[in-house]
C-alpha cells in the first residue's frame, strides 16, 4: 500500500463483496473518504485500486463516506456528505464500479450531492429491489434539526444495463419530488434523527432512530413507509412506533434504534441501545409483529435490555450534553444468522481514557446464548491501544464474523 497521508481513520460499516472478499467504508482524519477491499485472508484485494486503500475528495472537497451497500451487478453504492468551501456541506451519494473506479453511468460523474435548506448529511443507505436507493439522515439550519429521506433514480438489476439518463435524480415518483421529510422541529418539541433503513420483502421502508424529546431524553423511534414515501398508518400507532428501554423517571434517559431487519416469519427485528447519564451501556432490542406491536415470544413482552457495565462505572458525565454527543456516534448493530440466533456489537467506554468494543450472542427468543463463549458476550481490546471501537459487523459464508 502507498504511504499513508492521514494520522488516524474509521470505519462506519463493512458489507461483503463476491468471492468472500469484505469492505470498509469509512473516513480519514483529514476528511478524505476511505475504502479498503480485503481478500478472505486479510490481503488487499488486487482487483480494487491497485490493491491499495482507495482515498476520495469529490470535487476537491472534503468527504465522509457514512454508509453503503452492493448491488446484485457488484457495483458499490455510498452515502455520506461533502464539505466544498463555500460551506454548502450537501449530502452524497456515489456508485462505483467493482474495481472502485466512479460510475460515470450514475450521473455522469459517478456520484450526486443534494442540499435541503442548511447542512445536509446522509447517514443510512438501502437498495429496493428494482435498484433504486433509499439514503436516509437529516438537515440543520439555525439550530432547527428535521429528519429526511430521498429516494434516487437508480438501476441496480442484472436485467438492463446501467444506462438511463435519469440514474442519480431524485425519484419524482417518491414523496415530493423525491424527497420525505419527517418532522419539522422547531425550539420547542421533538426532533427526528434517522440512524437506519430497511426494506422488506415487499418493498416497504422501514427507517429507525432516535427522537429527540428533550436535552436529556432521547426515545427510540421506528417508522414504516410504502414503497412510494407515504407513511403506513397501519403500522404500530400511525405508521409510528416510539418509546424507551428504560425511562430512568427523574434522570436522563437516551435510547436509540440503530438497525432494522426483517426476519423470515416478517416480524421485525430492531437493534439498539439505552444509557441512563453514566459510563454504565445496555443493549437493547424489540422485536414486532407485521402491525408493529411487541412480540410476546421475544423477551420480556417483546423487549430485551441487557445491561453492559462499564469500564468505570462510578463515574459521571461531566455534563449530559457530551452524552448526547456521543451517541449520535454510537452504534449498535448485528445481523440475523441462518439458524435464527442474533448477533449484537456495541462499545463500552470511560470518557475519552478507555474504550472497549462487544460482540454478544443471542438465541432466537432474545435469550443469551452461552454457548458463545460461555456467557454470550465477548470483549475485544487491542492490547496496544487505549480505544477499540467495532462500528458494524457482518458475517461471511462460512459462518465466520468480521
Amino acid at each position: 500500500a502507498p504511504p499513508q497521508t492521514f494520522k488516524s481513520a474509521e470505519f462506519k460499516a463493512v458489507i461483503g463483496q463476491p468471492n468472500k472478499r469484505l469492505l470498509g467504508i469509512g473516513s480519514t482524519d483529514d476528511g478524505q473518504g476511505l475504502l479498503i477491499s480485503l481478500e478472505a485472508d486479510g490481503k488487499y484485494n488486487i482487483q480494487f485500486n491497485g490493491a491499495s486503500p482507495l482515498l476520495t475528495r469529490l470535487d476537491d472537497s472534503i468527504t465522509y463516506w457514512t454508509a453503503g451497500a452492493m448491488q446484485p451487478d457488484g457495483k458499490i453504492v455510498l452515502c455520506g456528505a461533502i464539505k466544498p468551501a463555500d460551506e454548502s456541506s450537501p449530502g452524497v451519494v456515489a456508485r462505483l464500479l467493482d474495481n472502485g473506479a466512479l460510475d460515470t453511468t450514475f450521473h455522469e460523474r459517478g456520484w450526486t450531492s443534494t442540499r435541503v435548506d442548511g447542512v445536509t448529511r446522509f447517514n443510512a443507505l438501502a437498495l429496493q429491489k428494482d435498484g433504486k436507493i433509499i439514503v436516509g439522515g437529516f438537515r440543520h439550519d439555525d439550530g432547527a434539526i428535521q429528519g429526511l429521506i430521498l429516494r434516487y433514480q437508480a438501476n441496480g438489476t442484472n436485467a438492463l444495463p446501467s444506462t438511463s439518463s435519469n440514474e442519480g435524480q431524485p425519484d419524482p415518483a417518491f414523496g415530493t419530488l423525491g424527497l420525505a421529510l419527517l418532522n419539522a422541529s422547531e425550539t420547542e418539541g421533538t426532533s427526528i434523527l434517522p440512524r437506519g433503513l430497511g426494506v422488506d420483502s415487499t418493498g416497504r421502508i422501514y427507517a429507525v432512530g432516535a427522537q429527540h424529546i428533550s436535552r436529556a431524553r432521547f426515545s427510540y423511534w421506528c417508522m414504516r413507509m410504502s414503497g412510494s414515501g407515504v407513511v403506513d398508518s397501519t403500522f404500530g400507532k400511525a405508521g409510528y412506533v416510539t418509546g424507551e428501554f428504560d425511562p430512568n423517571e427523574g434522570g436522563p434517559s437516551y435510547s436509540a434504534i440503530n438497525e432494522v431487519v426483517e426476519l423470515r416469519d416478517v416480524k421485525i427485528l430492531l437493534i439498539g441501545d439505552y444509557h441512563d447519564g453514566s459510563f454504565a451501556t445496555w443493549i437493547g432490542l424489540l422485536r414486532l409483529l407485521p402491525d408493529g406491536r411487541p412480540d410476546p415470544d421475544f423477551g420480556d413482552k417483546g423487549q430485551v435490555l441487557i445491561p453492559l457495565g462499564s469500564l468505570s462505572a462510578n463515574r459521571k458525565l461531566r455534563d449530559e450534553s457530551s452524552l448526547a454527543t456521543a451517541l449520535v456516534q454510537s452504534f449498535s448493530q448485528g445481523p440475523v444468522l441462518p439458524d435464527g440466533k442474533i448477533l449484537v456489537q456495541t462499545q463500552i467506554y470511560d470518557g475519552m481514557e478507555q474504550t472497549q468494543s462487544v460482540v454478544i450472542r443471542l438465541m432466537p427468543n432474545g435469550a443469551l446464548d452461552t454457548t458463545f463463549n460461555q456467557t454470550g458476550k465477548v470483549r475485544v481490546a487491542h492490547p496496544d491501544y487505549p480505544h477499540t471501537l467495532l462500528t458494524d459487523i457482518v458475517v461471511d459464508h462460512e459462518g465466520k464474523y468480521a
